[in-house]
């Protein structure tokens, strides 16, 4: 019984995951993060001290006995700003001696002007605000060595070389050497890619090319490297080193790829580029061109009204807002920058087994042949398979009806089929090899064959089950405009043709490895524009790294999970589409305010250079506006999407 449960163990153990190199043309048809971050936002505790001091600071100039008393006041809040933006102010002096004017800049300039107008508990709390946020953006940005360690899991340090005889010595992997004889043991890991020699059985692939069913191994079967091996020895010869096998490059292609999409900038950061600068030079020219003002007043209430805290803090309230939403419809969205894509998608693909399928066996097909009846095949190929704990096997008997048959001479031949005799009759079922083996020819191509006593009598075709709101899903999205919709799997062309037209997908590619996955989706994203990836395997995790908003389901591996930016917690599909409309819905609010902020200061502007307004004009123009961008901002968590 040990051994039963460890190869069901075995058997559901779907560590999805990616690679190889692919003629990618040949294998698509038409049918009917880890993320490392542009600035590093990993906090040490002292930060985090500093942060709630800063905080708790905020909240003791609220107090009538210190906001009554000017000069604590300003000192409380002054020490509230320092200990929460401090390092943020040295980077924003760092970007002005090296003219890169940024984010921080743009922060240092809001607290300076928000001080000078005499609004210092709003520059205290813009430090603060500004504190935390790259907190929450740190969460996320900090999973990636985490992610890669998941990565690495497929990989193995160790392999049994083969010595004289059947002895072998567990070395080092990076000491074989192609050519090599490695012994490859039960329930192990593959260590490199290799081709059997000696030995048959079944390995689990899914963890490099999320193919759902167990794979076949026999003499001169190529294996790649992460596979997992069965309950049956076999002995292979090494092709590939470790450093060139599938395991290894499908860390190295995640790695490359997160660190190429950590390069995309947050809005806050490119608007703070164009408008940092132009407030500076219109600064400076109207303290300098006297004729360009009426009075020493002018110069204050352009610092006012220019002052940029309504939109340092009610853009990132924003996107918090539209993560807030996201999450009570049990969405995770790990940061800003990935709304702002999400809202600006053309193309999704969609990873197969564990994401439009639920990874579930299930019979599809029964086929008869010679004259046999369905009826009868599917009642002795329960009583053929049922001693067997192989997932086909479970799969079969779940679609057959129960048989009480006596069967007799049990015989199971690892990664074959098996042989039982039921009222006299021998009964075959197993893959087509089997079926040759035993003289029975075989016809179509099926994943398990019945035969009865020599002669081909039946067939089966098995699919993961297709999850029940996958076909909606994918119509709704249509419906909201995303019309290029792909399928990349590393399952069969067959498999995939069959759920690609159950889904009504535009195309797919199949029996791919991570990495073809990842080249074909930089094809699409050339030729679409924005594209969402959605996975749920380790073989996954380099493709949503690559992609420009990674999902992933949120039951599948930690891998995905962990490198997406994304993850639908109920594991439904459509939820991506509430996650489009929630990305839409904030990218409004945000460019409302945008714009709602910089109208009324460029009026409030013009109306002081000609000398027509008066220091309450601008005071609205920086508290005013501030608080109805912020009131705007806060409205999306109020909405409900459908």
């Amino acid at each position: 019984m040990d051994k039963e449960r460890k190869y069901i163990e075995y058997c559901h153990s779907h560590n999805h995951d990616c690679h190889c190199g692919h003629d990618h043309d040949e294998s698509c048809h038409k049918s009917s993060c880890h993320c490392e971050h542009e600035h590093s936002h990993k906090k040490s505790v002292i930060d985090y001290v500093m942060i709630g001091i800063s905080a708790f600071l905020l909240l003791v100039s609220l107090i009538p006995a210190v906001w009554q008393i000017k000069t604590v006041l300003y000192i409380v809040l002054i020490l509230s700003s320092l200990m929460s933006g401090y390092k943020t102010y040295i980077k924003g002096f760092k970007e002005l001696m090296k003219f890169e004017i940024g984010e921080h800049f743009l922060l240092l300039i809001a607290v300076i002007a928000a001080f000078c107008i005499g609004e210092c508990r709003e520059g205290a709390a813009v430090s603060l605000f500004f504190a935390v946020g790259e907190i929450f953006e740190g969460f996320a940005s900090n999973k990636s060595e985490k992610s890669l360690r998941k990565l690495s899991e497929i990989k193995t340090d160790k392999a049994n070389v083969l010595k004289d005889g059947n002895d072998y010595e567990t070395v080092d992997v990076s000491q074989i050497k192609v050519g090599d004889k490695i012994v490859v043991l039960p329930f192990e890991r593959v260590p490199v890619d290799c081709r059997v020699v000696e030995g048959s059985g079944y390995v689990d692939i899914s963890a490099v090319t999320g193919e759902s069913l167990p794979v076949e191994v026999y003499e001169g079967k190529e294996i790649y490297s992460g596979s997992l091996n069965g309950e049956d020895r076999f002995v292979a010869q090494v092709l590939k080193s470790a450093d060139e096998s599938v395991a290894a490059r499908i860390v190295e292609v995640a790695k490359n790829n997160a660190k190429t999409k950590s390069q995309s900038e947050k809005l806050i950061t490119r608007f703070a580029k164009y408008y940092t600068p132009i407030v500076v030079v219109l600064g400076i020219l109207i303290a300098i061109i006297p004729s360009l003002i009426t009075g020493q007043w002018a110069k204050w209430i352009f610092i006012v009204a220019s002052c940029p805290c309504a939109l340092v803090i009610s853009v990132p309230l924003g996107f918090f807002s539209g993560i807030g939403l996201a999450s009570k419809n049990a969405i995770i969205i790990k940061g800003g920058k990935h709304i702002e894509n999400l809202s600006e998608v053309k193309a999704v693909c969609f990873d197969k087994t564990g994401t439009l399928t639920d990874g579930n066996l299930k019979v599809t097909e029964c086929k008869t042949f010679n004259g046999f009846d369905e009826e009868t095949v599917r009642r002795y190929a329960f009583d053929g398979e049922k001693t067997s704990v192989h997932p086909l096997a479970v799969a079969i008997k779940s679609f057959c009806e129960k048989s009480n048959d006596i069967i007799d001479n049990v015989k199971e031949y690892p990664g074959e089929g098996t042989k039982v005799v039921v009222d006299s009759k021998e009964i075959l079922c197993g893959s087509k090899r089997f079926m040759k083996r035993n003289s029975i020819e075989v016809d179509g191509n099926y994943n398990v064959y019945v035969g009865i006593d020599g002669q081909l009598a039946g067939a089966f075709k098995i699919e993961s089950s297709i999850r029940e709101d996958s076909i909606q899903a994918i119509k709704n999205l249509r419906e909201s405009g995303i019309d290029k919709l792909y399928m990349l799997t590393g399952d069969s062309k067959e498999s995939a043709e069959y759920v690609s037209k159950k889904c009504n997908l535009d195309w797919y590619y199949s029996e791919l490895l991570p990495e073809d996955k990842a080249d074909i989706l930089k094809k699409i994203q050339k030729e679409n524009g924005k594209t969402v990836y959605v996975g749920d395997g380790i073989n996954d995790a380099p493709v949503i790294a690559s992609s420009d908003v990674g999902v992933a389901m949120g039951l599948g591996s930690d891998a995905a999970i962990e490198t997406a930016d994304l993850v639908l917690m109920r594991e439904k599909i459509d939820d991506l589409n509430k996650a489009i409309k929630i990305s839409e819905l904030t990218m409004k609010t945000v460019y409302f305010n945008i714009i709602f902020a910089l109208g009324i200061k460029f009026i409030v502007l013009l109306l002081a250079l000609f000398g027509f307004s008066f220091m309450a004009v601008a005071v609205f123009a920086d508290v005013g506006v501030s608080i109805i961008a912020i009131i705007n901002s806060s409205r999306i968590l109020a909405k409900k999407i459908k």
